[in-house]
């Protein structure tokens, strides 16, 4: 069988499992245009794709083998797809230029996370809920900017990212997907909400659940805060789509620092939460839809109540990234025992142990000029005088009061 060949077979294969097709019912649709041998050739070469991805260093991945069919065999060499432009983006940015080295890594490690997500395609209703681990700081955002990027590549038509519960955390993240995705390739983007403080989600829409979700064409983006009041509205202008928009409307939610808000505190089949119970709407809505949590501290998220049905808990996989290159942690910082086969780690010199016979700070020579440094705390609509705290070196801490200027 020649390469030409083989490749046609593995597309057809790939497009096969996009419709959320099972791989012996594309074998036996295969054989209308192949031999039995060429179909066995292909599907082991497909595997052996999806493995790689499955098999990166950059990440450990935790799924039930037997449920899990890779559909997705790696983002398209496409010069104006999403994910190349994205690259692009990155090997440019002012503050800090990605290497071709991180790129890769950011390759693989989203890859993998979009591999598990449900086949944008599928013909058949498919609900995937995930959970990805990050270290604190270490570049979560980056991770799902490359997932949204791929996702829409492959044919998903919404995407809601959840992004905090305050307003300038849902700007920044309104910032950083609208530099990275949005401004590359306006023309294929919708955007509900806006880079401005006040951007969230509004009553009123200039577009029409139905004529936005409906397209063809583009995707659209919605980046919310976590409040029950915005969520609410999103559902209600959601409500306003057919069941025919819907269906044909693969949607994927990013759920940033998913173990703040969205977890049920209350008895989950009773009276859930209300951010929990808006995310669980939305999520019901759409017969394929993805929902992916991102965090670094998962405790909150893998104790969710797994018998509850229509709950966040991450009940088709689990992806846990690796450090990032240059990544500085508590561990590189500060050390850490050997309680591993790794051995110790030493950390970096930033703490001196005095030693007790050394003379206290208060008792050095009170003609000696003083060196401060003052952290000045202010609150909006604070009546009462401005608290200063003084690091005297003489003398340590000393707490003032005065006036705000």
């Amino acid at each position: 069988m020649s390469d030409e060949r083989r490749q046609y077979l593995i597309d057809s294969i790939q497009d096969h499992l996009t419709l959320g097709r099972p791989l012996t019912d594309i074998a036996r649709r295969l054989r209308a245009v192949a031999t039995d041998e060429e179909i066995e050739a292909a599907m082991e070469a497909f595997k052996a794709q999806s493995a790689a991805i499955r098999a990166s260093r950059t990440v450990n991945t935790l799924v039930d083998d037997q449920e899990y069919e890779s559909w997705y065999k790696g983002p398209s060499d496409d010069l104006q797809s999403h994910w190349q432009l994205l690259t692009e983006v990155l090997r440019h940015k002012k503050s800090r230029p990605w290497s071709d080295e991180m790129i890769r890594s950011l390759d693989h490690s989203s890859s993998t996370v979009v591999a598990h997500l449900a086949p944008p395609k599928s013909q058949v209703a498919r609900a995937v809920k995930g959970l990805v681990l990050g270290y604190v700081q270490s570049g979560k955002t980056a991770n799902f900017s490359a997932v949204i990027s791929k996702a829409v590549d492959e044919g998903y038509k919404l995407v809601v990212v959840l992004a905090g519960m305050h307003n300038i955390l849902r700007l920044q993240t309104q910032a950083r997907l609208h530099e990275e995705i949005v401004v590359p390739k306006e023309s294929a983007c919708t955007t509900l909400t806006k880079v401005d403080e006040k951007g969230d989600f509004q009553k009123k829409q200039f577009v029409t659940a139905n004529r936005a979700l409906g397209g063809s064409d583009g995707f659209t983006l919605v980046v919310l805060k976590k409040n029950s009041a915005v969520l609410r509205n999103f559902n209600a202008w959601l409500s306003e789509a057919s069941e025919e928009t819907l269906r044909r409307c693969p949607a994927l939610v990013i759920d940033d620092e998913s173990d703040q808000a969205s977890v049920n505190t209350n008895r989950p089949e009773d009276d859930p939460t209300a951010i929990n119970d808006h995310i669980r709407n939305i999520i019901k809505r759409f017969p394929i839809i993805s929902y992916v949590g991102y965090t670094a501290t998962p405790f909150a998220n893998v104790l969710i109540d797994a018998s509850v049905e229509d709950d966040l808990f991450p009940k088709d996989f689990l992806v846990s990234l690796e450090k990032p290159i240059g990544y500085v942690g508590t561990e590189e910082l500060f050390g850490r025992d050997a309680i591993e086969p790794r051995g110790s780690l030493t950390g970096l010199p930033v703490i001196r142990t005095i030693p007790d016979n050394r003379k206290p700070l208060t008792f050095l020579d009170e003609k000696r000029p003083r060196v401060q440094f003052q952290t000045i705390l202010s609150y909006r609509r604070c009546k009462k005088p401005l608290t200063r705290l003084s690091l005297d070196v003489r003398c340590g801490w000393r707490e003032t009061s005065g006036n705000s200027t």
